[in-house]
């Protein structure tokens, strides 16, 4: 699994999204190490993320049991049902090392984000946004690219 693919599956089922965390701090050209992938959507959204990512075979956190490993689920349902009454603000996704967060509680509307992005040239059109975002999260969507918790860190 590689984020290229997440995202080309976002892109074809219309889902707005930004890059955020290290991957957007990577864009921006910073030599930070990371090792997950961040996203931020739009709250409305969720249902479709979770269908696209169960699709593609990832499984989603719901827990963490009392060996402080991670309890997942593939199943549509639980993860809708987890998303619904979840109080994190965000979902934690798994598939064979790959970690993916989709948060959806951001402190900055997703509109300004989006629209205040810089193209960047991909095999899928991603967008991010300039460095003049005062934020404290990063978002990405399935044709843009957004990263605001990395420019957050450049000011």
């Amino acid at each position: 699994m590689n984020l290229q693919r997440i995202l080309k599956a976002l892109n074809e089922e219309g889902v707005q999204f930004v890059i955020i965390g290290g991957i957007a701090l990577n864009i921006h050209g910073s030599d930070r190490v990371t090792f997950d992938s961040d996203i931020a959507i739009r709250t409305v959204d969720i249902d479709r993320v979770i269908e696209v990512f169960l699709s593609l075979g990832l499984e989603m956190v719901t827990g963490v049991d009392a060996e402080s490993y991670p309890e997942l689920t593939g199943d549509r349902d639980q993860a809708l049902e987890f998303a619904e009454k979840s109080k994190w603000g965000f979902l934690k996704f798994l598939l064979s090392g790959f970690e993916i967060d989709v948060i959806y509680e951001i402190p900055v509307p997703f509109t300004r984000l989006f629209n205040e992005a810089e193209t960047i040239k991909s095999s899928i059109s991603l967008w991010c946004s300039s460095t003049n975002i005062h934020a404290v999260a990063t978002l990405t969507r399935p044709s843009r690219l957004l990263t605001i918790m990395a420019t957050f860190i450049l000011l």
